[in-house]
């Protein structure tokens, strides 16, 4: 089955989401409500991600994507330019969390717009429990060098 990741509120930020994620997943959704979304030259080669582009609102986009199995999500704020969602906060990680319905999916972010200590909870040893899922950090951490944690996500028994 072919893997998506959706990345929203990316802004301009194609090039390298799309070369850390070759291998990983067949098809990025970036997604954000601005016009200037669009794609730029590729630094991937044909062997990325497909890449697929949305302008929407978060909320509108996660209604209409049928699965997630790689959230990838980093360096959005609140200040001017920023989106200004709590991406991991009570509202939108809840809806996040239920697209992801494989038994094993990846939360990759440099938590951004945590809200509730959820990012600081994701990375305890414990990990949480959310709507249904546990989120862990997983023990080898392929997104450091771009200041990102790995998280599995995993439905609850």
């Amino acid at each position: 089955m072919k893997q998506i990741a959706f990345y929203p509120c990316c802004a301009r930020d194609i090039q390298q989401p799309a070369a850390a994620l070759t291998g990983i997943v067949d098809e990025i959704i970036y997604c954000d409500i601005s016009p200037s979304l669009r794609d730029q030259p590729s630094i991937v080669g044909g062997n990325g991600p497909k890449r697929t582009f949305w302008q929407k609102d978060i909320r509108e986009a996660l209604e209409q994507i049928p699965r997630i199995d790689v959230f990838f999500y980093r360096r959005d704020g609140l200040s001017e330019g920023g989106s200004g969602i709590f991406v991991l906060g009570r509202e939108i990680l809840p809806m996040i969390l239920s697209k992801m319905i494989a038994d094993s999916c990846l939360l990759i972010t440099d938590g951004s717009n945590s809200r509730g200590g959820t990012f600081r909870k994701m990375r305890r040893n414990s990990g949480l429990l959310i709507c249904g899922k546990h989120v862990t950090k997983r023990p080898e951490q392929r997104f450091e060098a771009l200041g990102m944690l790995e998280f599995d996500v995993r439905a609850t028994a």
